[in-house]
């Protein structure tokens, strides 16, 4: 074999190289909502309710103002 089709051997194409990462991707753990929020404080608990009900709020009238 010459030395361009050793190099080109060793290239990896799109698909080999995406089949690869695929291959060597970590397992994603999955946690709860309540262990998400378990170390959340009462002030903050307040300001995510808070929040939710407000984007609540936008989401529903966002679309009378248009």
């Amino acid at each position: 074999m010459s030395q361009e089709e050793e190099e080109k051997s060793k290239k990896t194409n799109f698909w080999q190289r995406f089949h690869i990462k695929k291959q060597h991707k970590t397992q994603i753990e999955v946690v709860s909502i309540q262990s998400l929020f378990r170390y959340a404080t009462i002030p903050e608990l307040f300001y995510i309710v808070l929040g939710t009900i407000a984007s609540l709020a936008f989401g529903i009238c966002l679309p009378l103002a248009l």
